[in-house]
C-alpha cells in the first residue's frame, strides 16, 4: 500500500491479500433504494443466479452494522454492495476532511492501499496476451542492477505471487526515513528500486510464499520499462481508460493534501478523543506503484469490475489465466497474480485487501453467486471481521 513518509506509517499486514476480482460482476446502475452509483455501471450482460437477501438491502443487517460503526467512530468511508453488477446497496459515513468538514461520499476518493496490486496483475497479463512479456521471464530480462541470484533467478510469475523472496522495503525502518529527501515521483521510483536492488532475499525465489511489496514494486518497474513509459501511464491507458474509470488516479501527495475530492487518512483517537490527520503531516514525494497507493472511488471499482467481466481489460482466457490458483495460501487459499481466491461455504470468494495507518480498503467477488462486496475507509478499522464475515454469509448461505 501507500506509505507516505513523515506520517510515522508502519505497513499494515492487512495489505497481505484479499484481492479484487470482479470476475462476477456486469453492468447496471441503479440502486435498490432509489439512488444511483454515480453512473457507476452502464450495460448488463450478466447471467448470474440468486436473490438478493432482504439483510444486504437499505436497512437490512449489513446497513445497519456499518451505521452502528459509523456512530462508535468506528468505521469512515464507503460500502457498495452489488449483485450481478447493480448496486444494491451503497453507504457513506463520517468525515473526508474533519478540519473543513467535508463529508465522505459516493464520489469522494479513498486510497485504496495494495488493493492497487491488482492492476499489477492485470497490466502483466495483458503484456502477456501481447506477448511482450514472459511470465518465466527474469528480473534481469528488463532492469538493471540486482545482483546475481537475483537478476537471472527471481521470475515474474514468482513476483506475482509473492514467492520472490524480495520481502518488503516498506518495513526498513531505512526506506521509511530515506523517503523524507525524495522530491519528486521520478526520485521517488529510482530511490526505491535503488533501496529494493540492496535487500537481501529472504529466501530461495519459489520455495515460499511471504507477502512481498517490493517485488510488485519491481513488477511496476518491468511494465514501465516493456511500455517505454511510466507504469502509471500504462495502467491510465490500458487499465483506467478502457474500464471508465474517470476517479482513479496515481495522485501526488500534494493533491491528496489539498484537494476537497480527497479522503484525509486520520489516525487513531488522542486523548481528547480527536484522531490526528496523518496527511496533513505527511512529507516526501511518494507515487502509486505497482506495490499500490493508487486513489479510486467505490463506483470506480465497480467499472473495473464490470470492464473485467466484459473482456474490455483482457480476453476471457487470460481473465481465467490471471484469476486462477498459483500457489497454496493459507488455509484454504491460493494466491494468483494479484489476488486471493478462497473457499468459504464450499463457494469461492476472490479479492485483495490493503491497509496502513488512516487507511483501509477491500474489495471481494464472489463468482459463484454474481456478488461483489467493497469498502474504502479513510481510518484504520479495529475489526474487519464484521465488514467481512456478514456478506459472506449472507451471500453464500442465501444468494443461490
Amino acid at each position: 500500500m501507500s506509505d507516505y513518509a513523515g506520517s510515522k506509517m508502519r505497513p499494515s499486514r492487512r495489505s497481505v491479500m484479499g484481492l479484487v476480482a470482479a470476475a462476477s460482476l456486469a453492468g447496471g446502475g441503479v440502486l435498490a433504494d432509489g439512488g444511483s452509483a454515480a453512473g457507476a455501471v452502464a450495460g448488463s450482460g450478466a447471467t448470474g443466479v440468486g436473490r438478493v437477501p432482504d439483510q444486504l438491502r437499505p436497512g437490512g443487517a449489513y446497513d445497519r452494522l456499518v451505521a452502528d460503526l459509523a456512530a462508535r467512530d468506528r468505521f469512515a468511508g464507503t460500502v457498495l454492495l452489488a449483485h450481478r453488477g447493480r448496486p444494491v446497496l451503497i453507504r457513506s459515513h463520517g468525515m473526508a476532511d474533519r478540519e473543513r468538514e467535508i463529508a465522505n461520499g459516493h464520489d469522494t476518493v479513498f486510497n485504496i492501499a495494495s488493493v492497487g496490486k491488482f492492476f499489477a496483475g492485470l497490466a502483466v497479463t495483458q503484456l502477456f496476451a501481447r506477448r511482450l512479456i514472459r511470465l518465466d521471464g527474469t528480473i534481469g530480462t528488463w532492469l538493471d542492477g540486482f545482483p546475481p541470484g537475483v537478476a537471472d533467478t527471481v521470475t515474474v510469475h514468482q513476483l506475482l505471487t509473492h514467492t520472490s523472496g524480495l520481502g518488503d522495503h516498506r518495513a526498513d525502518p531505512a526506506w521509511r526515513e530515506a523517503v523524507r529527501g525524495w522530491r519528486t515521483p521520478a526520485e521517488f521510483e529510482t530511490g526505491t528500486l535503488d533501496f529494493i536492488r540492496r535487500q537481501r532475499p529472504l529466501f530461495p525465489p519459489g520455495t515460499r510464499l511471504e507477502y512481498s511489496n517490493s517485488g510488485f514494486r519491481v513488477l511496476g518497474a518491468i511494465v514501465a520499462r516493456i511500455s517505454g513509459g511510466t507504469y502509471a501511464d500504462y495502467v491510465r491507458e490500458h487499465i483506467l481508460g478502457p474500464a471508465g474509470m474517470t476517479r482513479t488516479e496515481f495522485a501526488p501527495l500534494s493533491r491528496w493534501q489539498t484537494d476537497p475530492a480527497y479522503a484525509h487518512a486520520y489516525g487513531e483517537p488522542q486523548a481528547d478523543g480527536r484522531r490526528p490527520d496523518l496527511t496533513a503531516a505527511m512529507r516526501g514525494a511518494e507515487i502509486g506503484g505497482g506495490d499500490g497507493g493508487v486513489f479510486s472511488t467505490a463506483p470506480d471499482l465497480l467499472r473495473f469490475a464490470v470492464a473485467l467481466r466484459e473482456g474490455r481489460l483482457v480476453g476471457e482466457a487470460h481473465t481465467e489465466m490471471m484469476l486462477s490458483g498459483k500457489y497454496p495460501f493459507g488455509p484454504g487459499g491460493m494466491a494468483s497474480y494479484g489476488s486471493l481466491i478462497s473457499i468459504v461455504n464450499g463457494r469461492r470468494r476472490i479479492g485483495h485487501g490493503g491497509g496502513d495507518p488512516g487507511i483501509t480498503a477491500n474489495v471481494y467477488s464472489y463468482p459463484d453467486a454474481d456478488w461483489v462486496a467493497l469498502f474504502v475507509a479513510n481510518q484504520s478499522l479495529v475489526d474487519l471481521r464484521p465488514l467481512i464475515e456478514l456478506p459472506d454469509r449472507l451471500i453464500l448461505d442465501d444468494g443461490r
